[in-house]
């Protein structure tokens, strides 16, 4: 089913998203650009990781799939697990730097959690399937990671951000 087009809604709520503290708007990516060049703007890559497909009513799923000839078919649900990349380089040290990094993870959690719109109407780009989106952040996980560059005044920042996004279409 369309995990390119749930790939793409999470794209746009997080592409130019607003950064604390001054930062510069995060840039996010699918296919990371070759060579990226400004690692002092926050990236966020989007990419599918798991997923579970099935008709239970759990996810949103009709049994049975119909009632015979010529009559309509039930929905199936999808839930998408989504790896979400975050990067930053940036120099400095001392307690003015702590809350930098872990402000951005928390930005980008915020929008997830409270995406919108939620549901969304969706259109596969390459099937013309239509679903409908939601739940978008209900389920996150995180887990952060520092370390020096070969220049130690660098710092690099990185996070994952694993979030479900459940999915409804008729099948």
């Amino acid at each position: 089913m369309p995990i390119v087009a749930v790939q793409s809604f999470l794209l746009s709520l997080l592409d130019e998203l607003p950064m604390p503290s001054g930062l510069p708007d995060a840039k996010a990516y699918v296919t990371p650009p070759d060579p990226r060049v400004n690692a002092k703007v926050p990236a966020i890559y989007i990419w599918p990781s798991d997923g579970d497909e099935n008709r239970s009513e759990q996810l949103g799923g009709t049994v049975p799939r119909n009632t015979g000839p010529g009559t309509p078919s039930g929905t199936k649900g999808m839930r998408h697990m989504f790896d979400i990349y975050v990067t930053w380089f940036a120099a400095g040290s001392g307690k003015s730097q702590d809350p930098l990094f872990p402000g951005i993870v928390d930005a980008v959690m915020y929008k997830l959690r409270f995406s919108q719109p939620n549901p969304v109407d969706i259109t596969d780009p390459n099937t013309e399937q239509a679903s409908t989106i939601y739940n978008v952040g209900e389920e996150m996980t995180y887990r952060t990671g520092i370390a020096s560059t070969t220049d130690e005044r660098w710092k690099r920042y990185d996070a994952l951000i694993g979030v479900a996004a459940w999915e409804i279409f008729r099948a």
